[in-house]
């Protein structure tokens, strides 16, 4: 079990530099530049759309932080669309070497439109499960 040191070191740096990373790819993926930019900005943004959903819908063993962790309370809405998204689609394009990779163009119009849609739902259900854990610090500081 964590301790509360633990705890808030993840609360105060690195969940904080998760979020910082998804949206800065998610702003880079959306500026012109070299295709090879846009894949790279595309893998760092899977990357950590993954994380923070896993540790939003508790879909973790002991060795990494879950949201339960934090708050019993905060109940992340199951999405069946940006569960296909991240688990499917991002997961063998991005994280595996998989058979169904498929050779989509950089930045076309239905990635782009996934990729907005998933950053902002990871993005409310983290700063709402971050909001009920730091309350949650806060009171066991005082």
């Amino acid at each position: 079990m964590a301790s509360q040191e633990q705890k808030i070191e993840h609360l105060s740096h690195h969940l904080p530099y998760e979020v910082l990373m998804l949206r800065h790819a998610h702003s880079r993926m959306n500026s012109p530049g070299y295709p090879l930019d846009w894949n790279a900005y595309y893998e760092a943004f899977a990357l950590h759309a993954r994380v923070l959903l896993d540790f939003l819908e508790n879909n973790s063993d002991g060795r990494n932080f879950r949201k339960s962790d934090f708050s019993g309370t905060f109940k992340a809405e199951t999405d069946q669309e940006i569960q296909r998204i991240v688990r499917q689609e991002m997961n063998c394009q991005v994280l595996h070497f998989g058979k169904s990779r498929k050779s989509e163009p950089s930045g076309g119009r239905a990635v782009r439109g996934n990729l907005a849609r998933l950053f902002t739902y990871v993005t409310l259900l983290v700063f709402g499960a971050v909001t009920l854990a730091w309350w949650g610090v806060l009171a066991w500081l005082i």
